[in-house]
């Protein structure tokens, strides 16, 4: 969505936005203004962004959000299709992430999901990203 993407760039790359390291995922083109504060690749190590991430933009799939749960990231998802609303929808109702509603006020509606960490059932996210071995085992036991 290049218009997530201009707004991105117009609020995190100047004013109160540019306090933060943005770091992208994304094909720029050739017309797009990189802002100093901005790091963007065609592709980064998402788990290895996560573990010093304070936020995570992200359309909401499945892998990204897990791996957001694990590494502690708040999000704050723009779902572009059927199976990212529901993963959204399920993560915002849970605690550990928020729909973006308002495009305009993408700064604020970021400090508001960063804010969500203070609030959410740590245990809860601990057990959601256990792994239990006695069931993973299992599975291998049924299918050989």
């Amino acid at each position: 969505d290049r218009d997530l993407l201009r707004e991105i760039l117009r609020q995190f790359g100047r004013g109160k936005g540019a306090e933060f390291h943005v770091v992208m995922a994304w094909n720029i083109e050739k017309t797009d203004r990189i802002p100093d504060n901005f790091i963007v690749r065609p592709f980064v190590n998402q788990g290895e962004i996560l573990k010093h991430a304070s936020l995570f933009i992200t359309a909401g799939g499945m892998n990204s959000i897990h791996e957001a749960l694990y590494y502690g990231v708040p999000c704050l998802m723009c779902p572009q299709q059927g199976e990212q609303r529901l993963n959204a929808g399920q993560f915002e109702a849970l605690g550990f992430g928020r729909i973006l509603r308002d495009r305009l006020d993408l700064y604020g509606e970021a400090m508001a999901a960063m804010k969500l960490k203070d609030q959410w059932d740590e245990g809860l996210r601990t057990e959601m990203c256990a792994v239990h071995m006695e069931a993973a085992l299992q599975l291998f036991d049924e299918n050989k």
